[in-house]
């Protein structure tokens, strides 16, 4: 441990330097462009205004509406001047601040190499890497998780905690609900006085975001309304009771895919370790070894509960989880690691955090099949701009907007952003009905640019391909006066008006 003992005497000018070293890493990747349908919704918040609707689509943004972290991007936009820049600028600051705050408390935990190499692997994290790169609030999840789930489990400061958890949901309200386990948890044997002061600390918390948030939505029963529509339409439309086997299959799926992303290598501790080998990885002189082992696990099953029951949708969902993750995988490590084969896990820990870096660096396609079918890499990141950019450029130069239709599915809001001009319809068939289906008919002779990839004709005669660009297409087709667009699931066709 000798060679590595500096590292720990220097712990906040590491903590420093990680900082900055990431910031700097993720500069020249930052999105020019706003990324999906909810990152529209946060930038009308800036633009318009803080506004949660009953319409999930009208919302600035959608319900609870994560008042502080809006409100910090309007900060940083006050720099930027713009509202997709302020966002990617906060999710790089957010990521930064995460890989910092990871070193400090893996530092306290286990061995500073470990701690290290855990921190420099969940900042090549291709997940992670990605998420800081575009205007979506899931490092700033992945920030306030790791700061409050420490704070819970090292117990020194109960009623603090608890104050913190309270104020910082208002930037992920998901974390009041993931992390409640682990506050009960935390606050169990305290005494009631001390539990009845908390939990005043914690509600007075919640209400420093939900008066503003209810204030800027109309007032509380609007407000409330709107979450509860919310809440009801995603249980109804994703959860397992409501779904069966097909959605438990989905979420599942997704779950594993989303942590293999996020976890890499760092993934293979925890699987060995639920063997008889990892007992020995919860030894720890600081904090006793049951009390962190039994933190860590109620810190990161609810969220992973909710994934596999309830709803996961968006990859980033995870990283409320992949901080405990990595820290339990890196006391794993620190348990079984033996001095007298130090190279060997030095060339472990290089490969955990050298494999993730290159796979987004570079696309890594082995990288990819290993840990899931999405990808999340650089060029996935410039793929993305340059597609929405030229699609935009060519729909401008060659269709006039009194006569053309977008049709768009998940960036339908993203063609409302950037092209506000043209008539939008929209098409999200629902994910576990097989038989999901809509008609629109054309009241006047209309061009229908296809702006969605995923989006096909049932009939490939009748919709024009155009390669706009390498690698990125339009399909269009005309729709007459009085002819229907059948919409069946992923494909479209047209029908002609009874008559003709």
């Amino acid at each position: 441990m000798g060679r590595w003992a500096g590292l720990a005497e220097r712990r906040h000018l590491i903590a420093a330097l990680l900082f900055f070293a990431v910031v700097l890493a993720r500069l020249p990747f930052a999105t020019t462009h706003l990324w999906a349908w909810d990152s529209v919704l946060y930038a009308r918040a800036l633009e318009v205004g803080f506004h949660v609707d009953a319409d999930p689509g009208a919302s600035r943004p959608h319900p609870p509406g994560y008042i502080w972290y809006v409100a910090a991007a309007q900060l940083l936009r006050a720099f930027t001047g713009e509202s997709n820049a302020a966002y990617v600028l906060l999710s790089i600051l957010a990521s930064a601040a995460g890989a910092a705050l990871l070193w400090l408390i893996a530092s306290r935990w286990m061995r500073p190499g470990t701690a290290l190499v855990l921190t420099l692997a969940y900042a090549a994290s291709p997940l992670v890497w990605t998420y800081s790169e575009i205007a979506y609030p899931y490092t700033m999840l992945a920030l306030v998780s790791l700061a409050l789930g420490a704070l819970l489990i090292e117990g020194r400061w109960p009623l603090l905690a608890s104050l913190l958890l309270g104020v910082l949901s208002g930037a992920r309200q998901d974390v009041l609900f993931l992390l409640a386990p682990l506050w009960i948890w935390s606050m169990w044997g305290l005494g009631l006085r001390r539990v009845a002061a908390a939990s005043t600390l914690t509600a007075a918390g919640v209400l420093s975001w939900w008066i503003p948030s209810a204030v800027l939505s109309d007032g509380p029963v609007a407000y409330l309304g709107a979450l509860m529509r919310q809440t009801d339409s995603v249980v109804s439309t994703y959860s397992v009771p409501m779904n069966g086997p097909a959605a438990l299959a989905y979420n599942v799926a997704f779950t594993l895919e989303a942590l293999g992303w996020g976890l890499g290598l760092l993934a293979l501790p925890i699987v060995l370790g639920l063997g008889r080998a990892g007992v020995r990885a919860w030894q720890r002189r600081t904090v006793p070894r049951d009390h962190v082992r039994t933190g860590l696990l109620l810190w990161a099953l609810p969220g992973i509960v909710v994934f596999t029951l309830i709803h996961i949708g968006e990859w980033g969902h995870v990283l409320s989880v992949v901080p405990p993750l990595f820290l339990a995988s890196g006391l794993l490590i620190d348990g079984v690691r033996s001095v007298r084969s130090a190279r060997r896990w030095l060339a472990a820990g290089a490969a955990a955090v050298i494999l993730p870096a290159s796979a987004f660096l570079s696309g890594d396609a082995a990288y990819a099949a290993a840990a899931g079918p999405a990808e999340f890499s650089a060029v996935a990141l410039a793929r993305h701009d340059t597609g929405l950019r030229e699609r935009i450029r060519y729909v401008r130069r060659h269709f006039n907007s009194s006569g053309t239709v977008v049709l768009a599915r998940e960036d339908y809001q993203l063609v409302r952003y950037y092209m506000p001009e043209y008539r939008a319809w929209y098409w999200d068939p629902d994910p576990h009905q097989v038989r999901s289906a809509k008609k629109k008919r054309a009241m006047r002779p209309t061009t229908v640019v296809v702006f969605t990839a995923g989006l096909q004709p049932l009939i490939a005669t009748e919709s024009h391909r155009i390669e706009i660009a390498p690698g990125i297409e339009l399909s269009t087709f005309p729709l007459e006066r009085g002819n229907v667009l059948e919409l069946q699931g992923e494909r479209y066709v047209v029908r002609e008006a009874p008559g003709r």
